[in-house]
């Protein structure tokens, strides 16, 4: 079931946005996006390290993605974060 929500993650209505929350930090974010403006957060996959349980996921109306973790990471800690793109938004 994973395998087939994760591969859905890669058409034309949805982007994959990939997130490190630093050591030592808590929030990661990324690199403001006009492709993500009024999108809906799909979900959040693991890429590497976890350290930390995820607390919150965030999409602002900037096109901003948030993965905030209850405590601060203790190494670099990676995430796909999938938003589904509003209409008309497409790149």
């Amino acid at each position: 079931m994973l395998y087939k929500w994760a591969t859905q993650a890669i058409d034309a209505e949805n982007k994959v946005v990939a997130i490190t929350v630093l050591a030592a930090a808590a929030t990661g974010t990324n690199t403001a996006d006009v492709e993500l403006i009024g999108g809906k957060l799909v979900g959040v996959l693991p890429t590497g390290n976890q350290d930390q349980f995820v607390d919150n996921v965030e999409l602002s109306a900037a096109g901003l993605v948030t993965v905030t973790l209850a405590a601060n990471a203790t190494a670099n800690n990676t995430f796909n974060v999938i938003v589904e793109r509003a209409t008309g938004n497409d790149a």
